[in-house]
This record gives structure tokens, sequence and C-alpha cells, in this order.
């Protein structure tokens, strides 16, 4: 009985050394992990100020005199008071206390231009222009962050603009080196992650940008999404791309928020 009694501790001594060695990590497994205990990453929603105490009413002309051109009218309690033509297809507008800006654009025309301005107290402040269709994604203190599309076909170059809304004055831009268009953007408080139709997820923070390259498929793109969905403190891009021969790729990757990568899976 004593010579069982021995056996069975025996046996589980040897049970717990080797669950013991299975669960410790080696030495590059424990530096991997070193590098994913990150800080909380949280998504800023900043949207667009689109509350306006005028009535304002956008309107294409291009039927009317043929040319490009979007009429703005604004009214208060129902009186006209300020009547604006700018150049463009489309029009939109922003309200931000007495502040209006008005931009106009020509969209899936990646030479068109984009055109804002702003009015205060119904006067002209400032008028600006932007190449390609440059369209407003954020507001954050103050600051317009817009997203200047671009085309890989027509070799324009996509951009991210922090703009001063009160002066119209560029703060920063960044633009993408190779020709190709944002497909998403997520502010946080880490900075801004976007991806782009050639397959990178890039990183825009205090310190500077980087870049991770995540996949692309080949031939001529003629679909492209790459989302990002940040969750339990990490970065995932879920991407899909499909080509002119009728092929597609598809996959999911993930990222700590200084964009080391963690794995990638192929659908």
């Amino acid at each position: 009985m004593e010579l069982r009694s021995e056996f069975a501790l025996l046996l589980l001594l040897l049970a717990l050394l080797l669950f013991s060695a299975l669960s410790t990590n080696t030495p590059e497994q424990r530096k991997r992990d070193v590098n994913i205990t990150i800080a909380n990453l949280t998504i800023i929603k900043a949207p667009l100020p689109r509350y306006c105490q005028y009535t304002i009413e956008a309107k294409g002309l291009f039927w009317e005199n043929g040319l490009n051109n979007v009429s703005f009218k604004i009214f208060a309690n129902g009186t006209l008071v300020k009547s604006i033509i700018m150049k463009g297809i489309n029009g939109e507008y922003l309200c931000k206390d007495n502040r209006i800006v008005l931009y106009t654009y020509y969209p899936s025309d990646a030479w068109g231009v984009s055109r804002y301005m702003l009015l205060e107290n119904m006067s002209v402040k400032w008028e600006k222009e932007f190449p390609s269709v440059t369209l407003p994604k954020f507001y954050i203190n103050g600051t317009l962050i817009l997203i200047k599309h671009g085309d890989m076909e027509k070799n324009v170059k996509p951009c991210l603009i922090w703009l001063d809304f009160e002066s119209g004055k560029v703060g920063r831009k960044f633009c993408h080196e190779f020709p190709s268009d944002i497909l998403d953007v997520k502010l946080t408080n880490k900075g801004v992650y976007l991806t782009t139709s050639d397959g990178f997820l890039i990183w825009i923070h205090n310190g500077g940008v980087k870049k991770s390259f995540v996949d692309i498929i080949d031939g001529i793109i003629l679909g492209a999404r790459m989302q990002i969905i940040i969750e339990n403190n990490l970065i995932h891009v879920s991407y899909s791309f499909a080509n002119e021969r009728g092929e597609s790729k598809r996959g999911k990757c993930i990222f700590t928020p200084e964009l080391i990568k963690i794995r990638c899976e192929k659908s």
C-alpha cells in the first residue's frame, strides 16, 4: 500500500512538472508578451458640427445653366439673409456657433477641386481650395480633419489635412507616398489610424508616422475594403480585395497600437 502511495505521489509530481513546462513561455514568447502589454486604447468621438441655427439650402445648378455651380441660400426665421454660388457639383455645410462652413466638391473625380468657405456673421472670413475630393471627417478642439481621397489609376495620393475651423489655416498634413485611397479612419487617444487601398495600415501620432503592410491582391484592384476595429486595446484590420480576373482575397490581421503585428489569418 505504501509503494502505491509513493507511486501515485510520483505521478502527481510528474504531471505538475509537465504542466509547468507547457505553461511557461519561452524567452521569445515572454518578450512578445511584454510588447503587447499596452495602455488603454479608446476611440475618440469627434462628430462634425452639423447643427445650424439657420436654414441652409444647397442646390446644384448644372442642369439649369450648364455650369458646375452650387447655390447656397441661408434663411433666418424664414427670411433669406445670404445667397452664395460656389463652383462644384455637390454642396454641403457645417455650423459652429455663428460660423458656417460651406463646401463643394466633384464626387468621384480625383482631379476635381474641392472648395471651402467660412462665413462669420454672414461675412466671408476665409476661402480655401484643395485638389481632389476632400471631405471633412472629424471636428476636434476647433480643428477639422479632412480626407483628401486619392486614386490609384489617376496617380493621386491620399492625404489627411488638419484645418483650423476659424482661420482656415492648415496645421498639419499627411500624404501617403503611394497613389491609392483612404478606406477607413479611426481617431483615438493614441493618434489616427487609417487604411489605404494599396494594403497599408498607418498610424499618425505626435511622434511621427508608422506604417505596416497588411496584404494586397495581384492585378488591377476593382474592390478594396480594410475595416479598422479596435477591440481589447488592439487594432484589428478586416480586409478583402478583388481584381479584374474575378479573384478575391480576404483575411484579418491584429496589431498592437504601436503597429507591432501579432498575427494574420486568411479566410
